[in-house]
């Protein structure tokens, strides 16, 4: 039971954060986030702006292809933040510790 709460804290604390960002930042990202029009998201990698479309590796061709600004809705990257659920893992975690170090001495709660 111990190993499962220590796997779900881990898992709750490294948490993914999308941050919106604007055509002009999109080469500074190794990897963006694409929203089209009709709400399809997917992922992009070596992303480029070429004229008034963005230029990249996306996930369901395999290969670059080139899809006009006109057809995207969003763009974001990934990175790593703190959310309230990174919070609640963090606190966890912290619980977790405190309790194993309790019982160590085979108190009365353990």
């Amino acid at each position: 039971m111990r190993a499962l709460f220590a796997v779900l804290v881990v898992v709750l604390a490294g948490c993914t954060v999308y941050t919106s960002i604007e055509p002009q930042e999109v080469d500074a990202h190794h990897t963006i986030r694409v929203t089209y029009t009709d709400g399809d998201r997917e992922i992009v990698k070596d992303p480029e702006i070429v004229g008034d479309s963005i230029t990249g590796s996306y996930s369901h061709y395999g290969e670059r292809q080139t899809i006009p600004l006109a057809d995207v809705r969003g763009l974001e990257y990934e990175g790593k933040g703190v959310t309230p659920l990174g919070v609640l893992g963090i606190l966890l975690g912290g619980l977790f510790v405190a309790s194993s170090i309790a019982c160590a001495g085979e108190g009365d709660w353990c």
